[in-house]
């Protein structure tokens, strides 16, 4: 079975640097059987035809836009919203007009994610990344989905993101072994040579 998902990269800046924070959390075992306390960007599972709408506009070079002032009927805006209602626990300051944002469909990559409680097995994956600023750095600490929310650096984010592990803000080394950690750093290594 196809599986289809949105992955945010939530960036300090516009501007794609090294030197560029880039979020990430530890994903739950409450909320994430299959990846338990693996390294992972806010990610999220999207029916196909909203994937598809989402990776038809996909671009290293598209500008960013602000899809937040536009009724939530737009594909991007509604994942991204999505996203950071659900994953980050963001809705209410969504609603309120307290936190916008303006994204860009980046990337579209595809690949087996492993179930890593079962070793070998793995799922196949089409992911569409998303490229984010928010308006203001309104991340919490801890969400249902993911612990140790916090800023990495790109540069820091790329050459960890094919290891084995990641030290993270705990100072405790967590598992490298999502797909969305892989695809996100193998975009932003494009954006930033591009």
């Amino acid at each position: 079975m196809k599986n289809y998902a949105v992955a945010l990269a939530i960036l300090g800046d516009k501007m794609i640097r090294g030197e560029t924070a880039i979020i990430i959390g530890i994903r739950t075992p409450e909320a994430n059987a299959q990846h338990p306390n693996v390294v992972s960007v806010p990610t999220e599972r999207i029916p196909k035809v909203l994937f598809d709408d989402i990776a038809a506009r996909a671009s290293l070079v598209s500008p960013y836009s602000a899809e937040d002032a536009r009724p939530g009927s737009d594909s991007v805006t509604y994942a991204v919203k999505s996203v950071l209602s659900h994953k980050l626990g963001l809705g209410d300051m969504l609603e309120i007009g307290a936190l916008t944002f303006s994204a860009a469909p980046r990337s579209v990559l595809r690949g087996i994610s492993p179930i890593l409680e079962d070793g070998d097995a793995g799922e196949e994956w089409s992911m569409v990344q998303i490229a984010v600023s928010l308006s203001e750095w309104f991340i919490p600490e801890r969400t249902a989905s993911y612990t140790d929310i916090g800023p990495i650096l790109v540069a820091d984010f790329i050459a960890k993101a094919h290891g084995k592990s990641m030290v993270f803000t705990d100072r405790r080394s967590h598992r490298v072994g999502g797909l969305c950690v892989k695809n996100t750093a193998q975009w932003l290594s494009e954006a930033i040579f591009h």
